[in-house]
């Protein structure tokens, strides 16, 4: 057995899957369901995350189920990778495509946020009020940057110092004599 101790591991999910390549694109077994690969990967030694595929493994209609899923077997998501590489459309690319609208569709695509963002908007920023809402945010910078990344708001607001309370005016000082400067050579002509 491997020696796992202080180092975490994870695997893509399709890894576990129907594998294809050149030579046999239809796979070389039976696709399991998205369950059974979870299960492969929590019976891996030392792997306690998973990589998952937005379209493949994740989708808006999925999320609380995965979630749930991964909970249950010990399992964290680690990232999700777009599915840059699956549709035509990114055939020639998706960020460095020369059509604007296939890079807009790639970057808002890629834009999604994590399960934990969308938990915690959900069950406590959504219902604040306006002054609620910018406090949590203030107070959860991990919170607020996620929303900033994925558009969800711009940089939080920030209050205008209050200007500060004018200074007394400084206390009148002792009128001192100026000192008398002396020219070279002696004594000044018309002072004894």
């Amino acid at each position: 057995m491997a020696e796992t101790a202080g180092k975490k591991y994870s695997v893509i999910l399709g890894n576990l899957g129907n594998t294809r390549d050149r030579f046999c694109s239809g796979g070389y077994k039976e696709t399991p369901d998205t369950m059974t690969m979870l299960k492969s990967a929590a019976a891996i030694e030392g792997v306690t995350g998973v990589e998952l595929v937005g379209t493949w493994d994740i989708r808006p209609d999925n999320v609380g189920d995965m979630s749930s899923a991964l909970g249950d077997l010990g399992l964290s998501c680690v990232s999700v990778i777009p599915d840059h590489f699956c549709q035509p459309v990114w055939g020639r690319g998706a960020f460095v495509s020369r059509d604007a609208a296939v890079r807009r569709k790639a970057v808002d695509f890629t834009t999604v946020p994590t399960l934990e963002f969308e938990r915690l908007f959900n069950r406590v920023y959504a219902f604040g009020e306006e002054e609620a809402r910018y406090a949590y945010r203030g107070e959860h910078p991990d919170f607020d940057a996620e929303g900033l990344r994925t558009g969800e708001w711009s940089a939080l607001w920030k209050a205008p110092k209050p200007p500060e309370p004018p200074k007394p005016p400084p206390e009148p000082k002792e009128e001192q004599e100026a000192p008398r400067r002396r020219r070279r050579g002696g004594a000044i002509p018309g002072l004894v």
